[in-house]
């Protein structure tokens, strides 16, 4: 969308074989909103979203630890929203023959002058520049960087949407700390909520998917009401599990006439939001450098070096906040709580509005 209004053609190569969003809830911040108000795209995601108007730190037991609000004046909102509502807003703003399906990108080559990309069903596209946003484990990164697998951090998570949303949540984000595991919920339009769930553990396998609801269900038996009631509210097959991830940020992500945008360029832990939300910047920042250029490969190392101190800053506050969120010990999870209580909220709203700040 964002290329398109700066007046280029643009094809999305989608390796499966149809559009769709298997995923759970998401966070949208004003630094995205903004983004999305500025392509066209807010009052439509609007319509399908929750807004937050605030969010709270809270002990396992649900004692109140810190808290921020979203509501300031002339500040653009803070949405949560069906991934699979986003994506049906996102393929509405664009024409379907800008998308084509079951094509998975095997390998590119870049003369300096046009860069042609081959894919498994064999099929080729030319074009003057290739953007990478194919997620996590990308083949685009494999094939411009190959810099191996990402950094694992120590904890996996639990993501589901239940049909219920607590009454005194309506419009408030909260997240549970304990030891060792933090659970969080958001509410959804239709009167939903999304929560995500995290626990310790070292690296392996997921495990049985029938499983997953029985391990959320121990993990946080015990905690506040409104946690276990959501569990018991998701059915089985609402919940996802994943381990967490991150990559260091480098100033160069690409080469030639090949970049890459989202989660291929900066993957981040959750623990802010921000994944998909430094990817609308990034779709912004983008379209700004190629708009009307004359020299595509100087505009996408200009593009990568805008978009490099944002990204440190983004992936590097949220892998502090979940080394913090995660702490086991006694003591240090008893001390963690009473230096978020000390914390002034004037401070809470100070560093929220960096993490919100528009890095366009």
């Amino acid at each position: 969308m964002a290329l398109r209004q700066a007046g280029m053609e643009v094809v999305v190569c989608e390796k499966g074989p149809e559009l769709r969003e298997i995923g759970s809830g998401l966070s949208v911040w004003p630094n995205a909103t903004r983004a999305l108000k500025e392509m066209g795209l807010l009052e439509a995601t609007l319509e399908r979203s929750a807004v937050l108007e605030g969010f709270e730190l809270r002990s396992a037991r649900g004692a109140v630890l810190s808290g921020v609000s979203f509501t300031r004046p002339g500040r653009p909102p803070a949405l949560c929203i069906h991934r699979a509502d986003l994506l049906a807003v996102l393929k509405q703003a664009v024409p379907p023959e800008c998308v084509r399906v079951g094509h998975e990108l095997e390998s590119f080559e870049d003369d300096g002058a046009q860069l042609r990309a081959r894919f498994g069903n064999g099929a080729s596209i030319e074009g003057d520049a290739l953007v990478g946003a194919d997620g996590i484990r990308s083949r685009a990164r494999e094939l411009i960087l190959g810099d191996g697998e990402p950094d694992y951090r120590g904890y996996h998570a639990w993501r589901g949407i239940a049909p219920v949303c607590h009454p005194g949540r309506r419009g408030m984000g909260t997240e549970f700390w304990g030891r060792g595991r933090r659970f969080g919920i958001e509410p959804m339009a239709g009167g939903r909520a999304f929560w995500y769930a995290t626990q310790n553990s070292s690296r392996a396998a997921l495990g049985n998917r029938l499983a997953w609801k029985d391990e959320v269900r121990q993990a946080f038996a015990g905690w506040a009401r409104e946690v276990t009631e959501l569990i018991e509210a998701t059915s089985q097959d609402a919940i996802l599990k994943h381990d967490i991830e991150d990559r260091p940020v480098l100033r160069r992500f690409g080469r030639g006439r090949a970049t890459l945008l989202g989660d291929a360029a900066h993957l981040t832990t959750p623990n802010l939001g921000q994944g998909a939300c430094l990817a609308i910047e990034d779709a912004v920042v983008l379209a700004g450098v190629l708009k009307g250029c004359a020299d595509v490969e100087r505009a996408l190392r200009e593009y990568e070096s805008k978009r490099y101190k944002r990204a440190r800053f983004v992936v590097t506050e949220s892998r502090r906040i979940g080394w913090m969120g995660q702490f086991e010990g006694r003591l240090t999870a008893a001390l963690r709580d009473v230096m978020l209580r000390a914390i002034p909220r004037v401070m809470n709203e100070w560093q929220h509005q960096r993490y919100f700040s528009v890095g366009l």
